[in-house]
């Protein structure tokens, strides 16, 4: 059976019929033949490119001739190429029903080497095979030729082809010598007053000359096939936009397969879009009645527009022995020169002049109708004597076009500048305008007479008065260029009935604000718009809580800031006052006062707080004018500043070791909050000592209580034994217990007997309903930041601990945002920072700048940081250094096809669902290239002893370390990876240490890297290891993998650098050139930004991982 014989049935008799013709007659030609598919052309005027593609099964086809509609591939000229792959013996077996076996390949001939150097062929796909000298016995030989192997080069090359090939054969296309002409239909249009536009096509002929012109005829699946970049720009703008091959609509809802329009009604805008390019082509051409065309048209720029204007002439008909007749004329005049409308050969409404072959813009003031009426011979003719009624008449007449009379009947103009007034309206709920703006009119008042701004009208006639008002042209463009200049989008509807602006709501606050400035009436749907004044808050004092009140001046109104705030939580702009205007609510209202609102609970028109939150109200009001206090929150105000002048406070006796001055420093602000009650956050840099300043003011605060409720102390895992230690080492006084076990519910009854309780975090969560009970002194939180997510169970479980004394220590309590600032402090101060959402909702969305230094000024008292730079001068400076590895050919080679494979997939999903729905895809992404920028076994467990960039570098540093006598800190976040670094190091005899989450003996693996000096190398797990390890005994620290938050790699690194270090500590990271790894390093830039916000001098937050970043991330 033949390959024809197996597919007759898909084809109609009279498609066979004449497919064989075309064989018959030597039209066809292979272009390309692999074992799988088969490139042909075939000739009859034009060339139709074939595709067939064979699977096991069935045979594919593609046609160029059907290409973009709904007909089938079937063919006459696929026929014709399925009887010449039979004629020609181009099938490797037999085709049977259910399986087709593999086309002969093409073998790489002379002939193929010579294309493969010479690139003058016309076909702009393959070289044609010789078919013409191919006998049958040939063909029939030709399995038998085993085809040279190709260059993996050569093979790739010839994939793309095929794949081009593919995509060219679906693409419906348009020969290079064909033609689009626009054509300005000057019948119609001087009918419609509109600008008419026809679009016709003519294809040159084989003999050089042009062929018939037709309407174009395009297919919406066409449009990006036509030769002309300019054609394919016009014609998307006009159809609204290039179709989307993904799905069956397309331009202006039509199907690929419909034919697009050719006529169309221009538009004012549409013409002022497209009309410079359509000239621009050179053929732009205007359309008698006679159907012939003119000249290419070109298009005047820069060059003022004729003005419409009206005058008075004796008619040509009138008599002598009459009296005399007069006719109201339309003339075009610009400057000096007067334009009769019988020269010109087109004028368009709104509008445009086209004459003497070019288009020029015009000014009709509205009233094209005088143009209509007069190529109609509708204008009237009058006697002389009543030409003032005549003027009188046009006086009443909506609109006045220009006015160029004799001195017999000129009339006065008066001339005053026009004042700007935006009418803002409401939307609908069921309108369709977009929720982020709003629109508006603009007007004009001219000695109270409203001009709308969208109008044309040259004068705004005074019948009563005989005179008119001449419109300011270049004052109102001036009004317009400034509403423009604000972000405002002005919307061009010459004649229509919408509104004339749209406004930014995201902007109203600032755009207000200006045009108020700029002295602008403002309505908002026909009532007064008013501009805030003065704002003048009042605080009293009460028992335990104080209240604020405050007030807003809106002229004849005043407005309580509450019900302001209040508003603009509910996304309101506006309030209506007390006389029915409306008050403005500027935008930053809510960064600006929002913050109080948040923390207070409000009655009425009264903000009440407690006595804790006095110190950060106080701070929020201190940036305003105008705020009364009464005398007993004024005590609280000078108290409150006397907090810098906390003095040191010495150790007791009983406190087995001695303070620095800071930490002396330290322990006066514990006493300081003692006094006050009030929570505080010891927030410390890395390595200064907090747990010391703890232990240092529990004693003092049991020097003299022999009986006392217990302290407890909650930390994470890896640090109970680090405290364990200092506790017996510093206040070996204090009975300390460790709250752990699968049996550690019988020792809740032995609380009252220890001084200090330690627990973890993950056991405080699991048992907190039995804890929540217990009445406790302090209660301590080391790295608090472990309850910044105020849902998280673990936070929740510390706010429902019962004791006197609230204390949190973090060296960077704010990791991620400023909302993480308020779990911590609900902990320590319940209420101090109001509502979460409120809070978090402002910290997100205001400018959170001036809301940083607002907070940070209010939690002054309750925060108390210092930086090593500052207290610890005998520390010695640490230097931080970037190693930059170069990544060898194999390991970039991975690393390539791992990121365009995940590049491709991951931004796919983002399209299709969101980042939201794609983040465990996404972060999965990211780890394994962090991994392939490591180490290839962390991919491949079998490339174990294979060596790395990385492993190189480190290794070679660590030899030079070790003969040097030096110890080394090692950190990595992959346990996977310090398996690895383990067994390189075995191989090169380096002893060393090793932790991680899983190490039981903690505190002997420390000790043993402490004090003994055979043990140059530590490998430590970041996570395991980061945290409340005193590893003073290195001076070099190696980070071989970056970690998003550089927070964490600084915890890492103050292992080494912190006090009772005595040498200066060298800090590496190992960073992959070229990697996700440099990326990273460059999110940390924000982060370290972050981790200083509120705490520091130098305010600023970190912004969330966006789409940008992933791009970024995956470049």
């Amino acid at each position: 059976m033949s390959l024809a014989d197996m597919m007759e049935s898909q084809f109609r008799a009279d498609v066979r019929f004449r497919g064989a013709a075309y064989l018959q007659s030597g039209r066809v030609s292979i272009s390309h033949i692999t074992p799988d598919d088969v490139y042909a052309v075939v000739r009859d005027g034009a060339e139709h490119q074939i595709h067939l593609h064979r699977t096991e099964e069935a045979m594919e086809m593609s046609c160029s001739s059907v290409a973009g509609t709904k007909r089938p591939p079937t063919t006459k000229y696929v026929w014709a190429t399925i009887l010449l792959i039979d004629e020609q013996g181009y099938m490797t077996g037999t085709p049977k029903a259910g399986h087709i076996p593999p086309f002969i390949a093409e073998t790489v001939s002379s002939l193929d080497d010579a294309w493969d150097y010479e690139e003058g062929d016309d076909d702009p796909y393959f070289p044609p095979i010789n078919i013409s000298k191919k006998s049958s016995k040939t063909a029939q030989t030709a399995t038998q030729v085993e085809p040279r192997k190709l260059n993996e080069w050569q093979l790739k090359l010839r994939a793309l082809r095929d794949r081009l090939r593919i995509r060219d054969v679906t693409i419906e296309t348009k020969p290079s010598s064909y033609e689009i002409t626009y054509q300005i239909d000057v019948i119609d249009s001087w009918r419609t007053g509109h600008l008419m536009l026809q679009i016709v096509e003519c294809q040159r002929r084989s003999t050089g000359g042009w062929g018939k012109i037709k309407p174009l005829k395009l297919k919406a699946g066409g449009l990006e096939s036509l030769p002309e970049a300019d054609d394919r720009a016009i014609l998307a703008h006009l159809l609204g936009g290039i179709q989307d091959r993904s799905g069956t609509q397309t331009i202006a809802g039509s199907t690929l397969n419909q034919h697009l329009p050719h006529r169309f009604h221009m538009t004012h805008s549409l013409t002022s879009a497209l009309l410079p390019r359509m000239c621009s082509t050179g053929r732009l051409r205007l359309l008698f009645d006679d159907g012939k065309m003119s000249d290419p048209i070109t298009f005047s720029e820069d060059v003022e527009p004729w003005e419409l204007s009206l005058t008075m002439e004796p008619s040509a008909g009138g008599s002598e022995a009459k009296q005399a007749q007069w006719q109201i004329k339309p003339i075009l005049i610009r400057e000096e020169e007067t334009l009769s409308i019988n020269d010109v050969e087109l004028i368009v409404e709104g509008g445009w002049v086209v004459r003497d072959r070019s288009i020029e813009p015009l000014e009709d003031f509205e009233v094209y109708e005088w143009i209509r009426s007069y190529r109609n011979h509708e204008l009237p003719t009058f006697p002389e004597a009543e030409g003032k009624d005549v003027i009188q008449e046009l006086m009443t007449l909506p609109s006045v076009p220009r006015l160029e009379l004799t001195d017999k009947w000129e009339i006065e103009q008066k001339h005053i500048v026009p004042k700007p007034r935006l009418k803002l309206f409401t939307p609908s709920l069921k309108g369709k305008m977009p929720r982020d703006r709003i629109q508006a009119d603009l007007e004009f008042v001219y000695d109270d007479i409203l001009v709308r701004g969208s109008t044309h009208s040259w004068a705004i006639p005074l019948p009563e008065e005989q005179s008119c008002i001449v419109r300011d042209a270049k004052q109102e463009q001036a009004f317009w260029v400034e509403l423009q200049s604000l972000g405002i989008q002005r919307i061009d509807d010459r004649g229509g009935k919408k509104h004339d602006v749209m406004v930014p709501l995201r902007e109203l606050t600032t755009i207000l604000r200006s045009l108020f400035e700029s002295g602008w009436e403002i309505l908002s749907d026909d009532k007064p718009f008013r501009q805030p004044g003065e704002v003048a808050f009042r605080v009293e004092s009460g028992i335990d809580w104080f209240d604020v009140t405050g007030e807003v001046d809106y002229g004849t109104a005043r407005v309580s800031v509450p019900v302001l705030l209040s508003a603009l939580a509910r996304g309101d702009r506006t309030v209506t006052l007390s006389d029915g205007s409306i008050g403005f609510v500027p935008e930053e209202w809510k960064e600006r006062f929002g913050v109080l609102l948040s923390m207070a609970d409000t009655e009425e028109d009264t903000l009440r707080f407690s006595n804790s939150q006095a110190a950060l109200v106080d701070a929020l009001l201190s940036t305003q004018d105008n705020v009364d206090y009464d005398a007993r929150f004024s005590e609280w105000r000078e108290k409150l500043a006397n907090f810098n002048g906390v003095k040191q406070v010495r150790e007791t006796k009983e406190f087995k070791g001695e303070l620095r001055d800071y930490q002396r420093e330290g322990l006066g602000w514990l006493k300081f909050l003692e006094e006050f009650q009030f929570g505080g956050c010891l927030a410390d840099d890395m390595g200064l000592g907090k747990t010391v300043q703890i232990l240092a003011f529990l004693a003092q605060r049991y020097h003299s209580k022999e009986i006392h409720d217990p302290t407890l102390i909650v930390v994470p895992k890896s640090l109970l034994f680090n405290w364990q230690r200092e506790i017996t080492k510093f206040t070996p006084q204090l009975k300390a217990l460790e709250y752990s076990g699968t049996s550690r519910s019988a020792l809740r009854s032995q609380f009252g007997k220890h001084d200090i309780i330690l627990m973890t975090y993950a056991t405080l969560r699991r048992d907190i309903m039995s804890l929540k009970e217990t009445q406790f002194d302090c209660i301590v939180l080391d790295e608090a930041q472990a309850i910044k997510n105020p849902g998280s169970q673990i936070a929740k479980a510390t706010r429902l601990l019962n004791g006197r004394q609230r204390l949190a220590l973090s060296g960077t309590p704010i990791e991620n945002h400023l909302g993480d600032m308020w779990s911590i402090f609900e902990f320590l101060n319940p209420g101090l920072l109001g509502r979460s959402s409120v809070f978090k909702s402002l910290s997100s969305e205001t400018d959170t700048s001036k809301l940083t230094e607002a907070v940070a000024g209010g939690l002054k008292p309750f925060v108390l940081r210092r930086t090593k730079e500052k207290v610890a001068a005998d520390l010695p400076d640490r230097v931080e250094e970037t190693l930059y590895c170069e990544l060898s050919n194999s390991e970039q080679k991975l690393y390539d096809e791992l990121r365009d494979h995940y590049r491709q997939s991951i931004f796919s999903m983002v399209d299709e669902q969101g980042m939201g729905k794609t983040k465990m895809h996404v972060l999965e992404a990211l780890l394994r290239l962090r991994q392939a920028a490591c180490h290839p076994a962390l991919l491949d467990r079998g490339k174990i002893d294979e060596s790395s960039t990385k492993i190189d570098v480190l290794v070679d540093h660590l030899k030079e370390l070790m003969a040097e006598g030096h110890k080394t800190l090692v950190f990595s976040q992959f346990t996977s990876l310090l398996a690895i670094v383990k067994n390189h190091l075995d191989k090169n005899d380096i002893p060393y240490a090793y932790l991680d989450g899983s190490t039981k003996n903690r505190d002997e693996v420390v000790t043993k890297f402490q004090d003994d000096p055979k043990t140059p190398v530590f490998l430590i797990s970041l996570k395991a290891g980061g945290l409340g390890l005193n590893l003073t005994a290195a001076g070099y620290v190696f980070l071989l993998d970056p970690w998003w938050n550089p927070a964490v790699e600084a915890q890492a690194i103050d292992r080494a650098h912190r006090v009772g270090q005595t040498k200066n500590v060298f800090a590496y990271r190992l960073i992959a050139r070229g990697t996700i790894e440099e990326k990273i390093a460059e999110l940390q830039q924000n982060k370290r930004k972050l981790a200083d916000a509120i705490l520091s001098e130098n305010s600023s937050l970190l912004k969330s991982l966006t789409a940008a970043d992933l791009q970024m991330l995956f470049s």
